[in-house]
C-alpha cells in the first residue's frame, strides 16, 4: 500500500469491524468467564448479538432488550391483594378524624400523672421550687392542660424563634407570631410543665427507651390504623435530630442531612410517603435479632415487613439490605424484594461481576444488560455509574422508561411564596374562569387521582385550562375535572400535609403550566 495504516489505526479498524481481540492486549484484559463460552468464536458472537454498540468487545458478557427473556414467573408470584383497601382509612373528615385518632385521651391522662408524681417527688426534695405555688404546693396538670402544652411544641417545631422566651415576648417584632401562645398558656407555666414531664410514670433503668416507650407504641398502633399502604414500599434508616450525649444510643451518619441523633428504621410506602412501621436501633450490642446468623439488615426488613406479608407487596430496597437470603424469605411470604447490590455483593452473578470494568468502559449511558439464574433476574444499568439490581417479578428484556426529574423544588418554592398557585382555598372565585390552550396537554386532576390511588399514570389530554390556578383540566360534560378541582368535597381524597396543589402538580408531572 502506498499510504500504509498507523498501528493505532489498525486497531481501530479492527474494533470497528468486531475482529478477534488479541489477548496479549495489556489495555484490556481478556476475561473468560463461565457460561460465557469466549473460546467458541460462534458463541462468542452470539453473545453479543443484543448489543447494539458497533465498539461493543467479544468477551463482554451482554444481553439487553433484544434477547427476549422467556422464563415464567415464579409459582410463588400472587397478584396485589391488600387486606384492606390502600390509602387513608378516615373517611371524608380527615383532618377531625387525624386529631382525634392521635390525640388518645388515656395516653394523655397517663402522662399527666405520671407528670404530677414526678413533679410532688422532686418538690419534696426542695427542686424545682420557682414552679411552686406561693404555699409550696404543685398544681396538677390537667389534660386539657396538657393537649394545649403539646400543642405549643407542635407550633414552635414550624415557627421557630432565637429562645423560648421570644414566644412570649411583647415586643413588636415578635408580638404578630406570639398572640396565639400568650392566650394559651404563661411562660411560667409552659416552663414549668417542661421541667417536669414525664411518659411513663413507672421507668425500667435497664431499658434505653422506658421514659419515652409508650408513646412510640402508641404512635406505632395509630400510624397503621388510619393507613394502608398502596403496592409499593419501601426500607431505609431516618435520622432524628438529637443533642444528648449520654443515653448511648445517639448515633453518627455521616452521609445524612442529619448526622447526629436517634437512628430509626423505617417502613414507609413510596407513593405517599407516609410512615406506616419503625423502631428505633439502641446500637450494635442492644438491638436485638431475631436470626443472627443473617445480620443486621436481614432481621430490620423482616421485622418490618411482617404485618404486609401474604399480600403481594413490593419492597424496594438499597445495597445495605438486598441480599439473596432475603429476597428468598420474602418471597416465602409473597412479598417480592426489588434492589440494589452492592459490588462485592454474593448476590451478584459472576457473569456481571468479572467483567464490570469492561461494561463500564465501553457501555454509554442508559445501556443495560441482564442475566437470570433461577428466580430472579439481575440487570446491570449504566448511569453516572453502573448499578446492579435484582427482582423476582420483571422481564430482563422488558424496558421502561425513567423521568430523570421532577421539579419538586421549583414547585414548593412556587407553592410556598404563593406565586401562579391556587390558594388552599379552591373555593372558585370570578378569576376561575375556563380557557383555552394553543397545545393540548395532560389534565392535572386526572393525573394526580391516579398517582393517589396508586394506579398506573393516566394520561388524559384536554385544551381547557383555569385561567387563575394556570393548571390543564379537563371541561366537558362526561368529565367536569375544572369543577372538582376547585370543590371542597373533592379535597380530601387529595389533600396531604395541607399541600393541595404541590400533589396535583407533582403527581402531574408540571411544576407550573404556562397559558398561551
Amino acid at each position: 500500500m502506498d499510504n500504509p495504516l498507523s498501528e493505532e489505526e489498525e486497531d481501530y479498524l479492527d474494533l470497528l469491524l468486531g475482529d478477534p481481540i488479541n489477548e496479549d492486549d495489556e489495555d484490556i484484559p481478556y476475561v473468560d468467564l463461565p457460561g460465557n463460552n469466549i473460546g467458541d468464536s460462534e458463541a462468542s458472537s452470539q453473545s453479543t448479538s443484543g448489543s447494539q454498540d458497533p465498539l461493543a468487545r467479544p468477551d463482554i458478557y451482554w444481553k439487553d432488550q433484544t434477547d427476549e427473556d422467556t422464563e415464567c414467573l415464579d409459582s410463588r408470584s400472587v397478584p396485589f391483594r391488600p387486606k384492606r383497601q390502600p390509602g387513608l382509612q378516615l373517611g371524608s373528615n380527615i383532618t377531625r378524624q387525624t386529631s382525634e385518632g392521635f390525640r388518645k385521651p388515656q395516653l394523655v391522662l397517663s402522662i399527666c400523672i405520671a407528670t404530677n408524681q414526678y413533679a410532688a417527688s422532686l418538690i419534696a426534695k426542695g427542686q424545682n421550687l420557682s414552679y411552686v405555688n406561693p404555699d409550696g404546693t404543685w398544681t396538677p396538670v390537667t389534660v386539657d392542660e396538657m393537649y394545649r402544652f403539646i400543642g405549643i411544641i407542635i407550633y414552635m417545631s414550624f415557627i421557630q424563634l432565637p429562645s423560648t422566651d421570644k414566644y412570649w415576648s411583647t415586643s413588636p417584632l415578635y408580638k404578630s407570631c406570639n398572640s396565639i401562645i400568650a392566650s394559651t398558656m404563661t411562660l411560667k407555666r409552659f416552663k414549668a410543665i417542661l421541667s417536669f414531664i414525664q411518659i411513663n410514670g413507672d421507668p425500667d433503668k435497664d431499658e434505653k427507651l422506658t421514659r419515652i416507650q409508650p408513646l412510640i407504641d402508641h404512635i406505632q398502633t395509630t400510624s397503621q390504623l388510619y393507613f394502608h399502604p398502596f403496592e409499593t414500599i419501601s426500607v431505609d434508616e431516618r435520622m432524628v435530630a438529637s443533642k444528648h450525649k449520654f443515653s448511648g444510643i445517639r448515633q453518627f451518619v455521616k452521609e445524612k442531612p442529619i448526622r447526629f441523633g436517634i437512628k430509626l428504621w423505617v417502613l414507609a410506602d413510596t407513593v405517599t410517603g407516609y410512615t406506616y412501621s419503625f423502631f428505633v436501633y439502641l446500637g450494635k450490642k442492644r438491638t436485638y435479632l431475631i436470626n443472627k446468623s443473617k445480620g443486621l439488615s436481614y432481621n430490620v426488613v423482616m421485622e418490618l415487613t411482617k404485618p404486609l406479608f401474604n399480600q403481594g407487596y413490593r419492597l424496594y430496597t438499597d445495597c445495605f439490605y438486598t441480599s439473596l437470603h432475603l429476597a428468598n424469605d420474602l418471597l416465602q411470604n409473597h412479598t417480592y424484594l426489588i434492589g440494589a447490590i452492592k459490588a462485592n455483593s454474593t448476590a451478584m452473578p459472576i457473569c456481571l461481576k468479572g467483567d464490570v470494568h469492561l461494561f463500564n468502559k465501553f457501555a454509554t449511558r442508559g445501556d443495560f444488560r441482564w442475566h437470570r439464574e433461577s428466580t430472579f433476574v439481575f440487570v446491570q444499568w449504566k448511569d453516572c455509574r453502573t448499578i446492579t439490581f435484582m427482582s423476582p417479578i420483571h422481564k430482563g428484556s422488558s424496558v421502561s422508561d425513567c423521568m430523570r426529574t421532577l421539579e419538586y423544588r421549583e414547585c414548593l418554592v412556587m407553592s410556598l411564596l404563593d406565586v401562579n398557585t391556587c390558594s388552599k382555598d379552591k373555593t372558585l372565585n370570578k378569576n376561575c374562569i375556563p380557557g383555552i390552550l394553543d397545545n393540548r396537554k395532560d389534565c392535572s386532576f386526572c393525573s394526580a387521582s391516579s398517582r393517589m390511588q396508586g394506579l398506573k399514570y393516566l394520561s388524559v389530554k384536554t385544551t381547557y385550562y383555569c385561567s387563575s390556578c394556570k393548571v390543564p383540566l379537563c371541561y366537558t360534560k362526561d368529565r367536569n375535572c375544572f369543577q372538582r378541582w376547585h370543590s371542597d368535597e373533592e379535597s380530601y381524597t387529595m389533600e396531604l400535609d395541607g399541600f393541595f396543589c404541590l400533589n396535583i402538580q407533582i403527581a402531574g408531572k408540571k411544576s407550573l403550566w404556562t397559558a398561551k
